[in-house]
């Protein structure tokens, strides 16, 4: 959504289905994405002179992520992680002709 014709601001949603079944894994010491994905967006850009700013900034929301049967051992066999991610990315532009 552009303010001015300097400033913008952004802001959006993605959503990926399950990609991989709950017995399987990648990798089956490495938890995989077995249930829906939600992510939620945001972020700014400025303008001024020949430079661009931008900021962007992406937060997974809380997912449950499950290992199937571990090559590691036993002790992680069916082992579930929860987690959300944060990230954030500050670009600086310089235009030139």
């Amino acid at each position: 959504y552009k303010i001015t014709p300097r400033f913008t601001l952004r802001a959006g949603y993605s959503y990926t289905g399950e990609s991989v079944t709950p017995d399987e894994g990648a990798f089956p010491y490495i938890p995989s994405t077995t249930g829906d994905s939600h992510n939620i967006t945001a972020g700014f850009g400025y303008s001024w002179k020949n430079y661009l700013i931008d900021f962007g900034w992406s937060h997974h929301l809380d997912v449950e992520d499950k290992t199937a049967q571990s090559r590691i051992g036993e002790d992680y066999e069916n082992s579930n992680l929860g987690f959300g991610d944060n990230f954030c990315v500050i670009t600086l532009t310089w235009l030139y002709n």
